[in-house]
Order: C-alpha cells, then sequence, then structure tokens
C-alpha cells in the first residue's frame, strides 16, 4: 500500500478534494433511501386517511420533498450537508406528530422506528460527529414519549436500545467514511502514478496534453515553450545513462522550482514542456532567459550542459496541434542558430 495511505489516522478527515468525489458516489444510494422515506411517509397517511385532511400531513411531505431536491441539485458541499442532517430531522419530526395523534402506534411502533431511523441516519449523514448530532436529536424528539413506563426494567431496555442503536450507526458512518477515504486516496495515489513521469516526477505527455486542453479552453491567452537539452546524445554516449538521467532530473528540478510556469511536464526523451499564463512576450522571454542562466550556472550536473527552447504564444481555443508545431520550429530554430537560446516566434496572425 502506498506510504500515504499507511498512516491514515483512525478518524481521517474528509479533503476538500474529495468532497465532490464523495458526493457523487454518495449520490444515487440517498437518493434512494430519501425517496423510499418519502413514499413510506405516504403509504403510512394512506392507512391513516383521515389525517389527510390535516396541515401536518402535506407541510412534512413537502418539507420532505423540499430538502429531497435542495440535497440533489446544490452545487454547495454546505448545503448538501445540512439538508441531509434536516432532512432526518424532519422526518422523525412528522412521526412525532402521528405519535401524538395516535397513542397505540406509539406504544406499537415509537421504538422500532427510531431505532431504524437512527441506524439508517448513518446512509445519508457523512461524518461521525453530524451523525451523532442527529441520532441524539432523533432519540430526544421521541423520548418524553417514554414518561407513560414506569417500569425500571423497560427504562432499562430502552437506554440499551439507544446505545445499541446510536453505537451501531456511528461505527457504520465512521467506517463506511474511513473506507470512502481510503478508496479515494488509492484512487487519486494510481492517478498520480498514472500522469507523472517515472524518472523526473513531472507530468508525462499525456498528462501535460490534458491540461494544456483544459488551459487552452479556459484562458484567454498564453505563451508555451518547448525545450530540448543540447547534445544530450553525446552526455550519454561519454558519461552513460545514468549521467544523463541525472541531467534529465536536475533540469526537471529546476523546473519545479522556479515560480512563473502553471504547468511543466516531460514529452519524451530530453524533450519537455511549459506553460506560461501570460500574455506579455518580454515576461516569457525573460522566463526562458533565466532558467537558461540557472542551467549554465549548475555545478551539481555530471557534466555543464544547456538547453535550446522554442518559445511560441497561443491564443483561447487554438489547437494544440498547430501550438506543437509551431514550438517545435522555433525549438529547431534556435538549434541552427548555436544552440543554448530561446528563440520566439508566433504563428502566422499572432501577436509576438
Amino acid at each position: 500500500m502506498p506510504r500515504n495511505l499507511e498512516s491514515l489516522s483512525p478518524m481521517p478527515s474528509v479533503s476538500a478534494s474529495h468532497e465532490q468525489r464523495i458526493r457523487l458516489l454518495l449520490r444515487q444510494g440517498i437518493i434512494a433511501v430519501q425517496l423510499l422515506v418519502i413514499v413510506t411517509w405516504g403509504l403510512v397517511h394512506v392507512m391513516l386517511a383521515e389525517r389527510l385532511s390535516r396541515p401536518g400531513a402535506w407541510v412534512t411531505l413537502a418539507t420532505l420533498s423540499g430538502l429531497f431536491l435542495i440535497q440533489t441539485f446544490t452545487v454547495s458541499h454546505r448545503v448538501w450537508r445540512f439538508s441531509g442532517l434536516l432532512f432526518v430531522l424532519a422526518a422523525v419530526s412528522g412521526f412525532r406528530l402521528i405519535f401524538e395523534e395516535y397513542p397505540l402506534l406509539y406504544e406499537h411502533y415509537a421504538l422500532p422506528l427510531t431505532v431504524l431511523a437512527v441506524v439508517g441516519a448513518s446512509l445519508l449523514i457523512r461524518g461521525p460527529m453530524d451523525y451523532l448530532v442527529v441520532a441524539s436529536l432523533t432519540w430526544l424528539l421521541v423520548w418524553p414519549f417514554a414518561g407513560s413506563a414506569h417500569d425500571s426494567a423497560r427504562w432499562s431496555y430502552l437506554a440499551l436500545f439507544v446505545t445499541f442503536s446510536i453505537g451501531l450507526g456511528w461505527i457504520n458512518s465512521r467506517t463506511y467514511l474511513r473506507a470512502l477515504q481510503v478508496t479515494l486516496d488509492v484512487e487519486q495515489h494510481y492517478r498520480t502514478l498514472s500522469e507523472t513521469d517515472h524518472l523526473t516526477g513531472l507530468l508525462n505527455r499525456r498528462a501535460l496534453m490534458e491540461r494544456f486542453e483544459r488551459f487552452v479552453a479556459s484562458h484567454p491567452a498564453g505563451y508555451f515553450m518547448m525545450i530540448d537539452i543540447d547534445d544530450f546524445k553525446r552526455v550519454n554516449d561519454s558519461l552513460g545513462h545514468a549521467a544523463g538521467d541525472q541531467v534529465l532530473c536536475l533540469l526537471a528540478r529546476r523546473l519545479k522550482a522556479k515560480a512563473g510556469a502553471d504547468y511543466v511536464g516531460r514529452l519524451g526523451g530530453e524533450e519537455f514542456g511549459i506553460i506560461l499564463n501570460t500574455q506579455d512576450a518580454s515576461r516569457a522571454v525573460a522566463w526562458a532567459e533565466s532558467l537558461l542562466q540557472e542551467v549554465r550556472q549548475s555545478r551539481d550536473a555530471p557534466a555543464p550542459f544547456t538547453f535550446s527552447a522554442g518559445l511560441v504564444p497561443f491564443v483561447h481555443g487554438q489547437a494544440l496541434s498547430d501550438i506543437l508545431i509551431h514550438a517545435d520550429r522555433n525549438l529547431y530554430r534556435a538549434k541552427r542558430a548555436g544552440k543554448d537560446r530561446v528563440q520566439l516566434g508566433s504563428p502566422t496572425g499572432l501577436p509576438v
């Protein structure tokens, strides 16, 4: 198991990045449970037909339906969370009103219904503390009706039901949340592996191109730089592939450490790609020249090395293939001009 998963605490917190994913995973199950509660509420009133003429029945039904729609369609995690809490409490409050009107139903069905509600709430409530609050309030809403039970043995059994139902639901909620967290951590771990170049730790070509496509679709303009290590074959041939790998990793570390680039990735071999979120050509060139200078001054490489770069502007919606073709052309212009330099150029019609 990945190291970051082995250190999971017994009570993991749900990271913000996982909240949306958890909602998607739970969506169908929560919808099914809430619809079951609403349908059950309706069936109870079919059997208690005379109650259909009372406002309380329709107020509760409208409240449950409204909370169901809110939790199903909201984009806010906070609203999603609290609408789930309110849905459970609204359902329990509605049944309490029925018990007030029909004491015989309370006597026979209050206890099993409350246990069912407390345990079932663990399917709707995500978060152990939220669950404990809802479960405790559920029992408090029903508890006053136990006042007619003066038998101490009956109180003891009732206390046992309270403890057991809340404990079982809390364990279920806690265990389910932890299982979701571990599942999402494993998913994230393997997604990272699939997107990461194994040698340099940068984004691999596929992952970089995916981000580049989203970037071009969501930004008005920017600059893309394609760089290639100069005379890399000579490093491999004279010093060995291990030395070549050291050079690649050193350049990758420089790219990671240098601020100003939105995304950096290895395109393959000794080629790298950088996405710069700027529309200012002078800033893009200055960034590239600064990186060149840092590489020239490196003292921890197995041999001195430089790189050549092709820098090209792009605009919103431009085809990636077009950007890459022009970046590649500028790169080879830099190679032909003597290497260890940045060549800026643009497709026809685009300002440099």
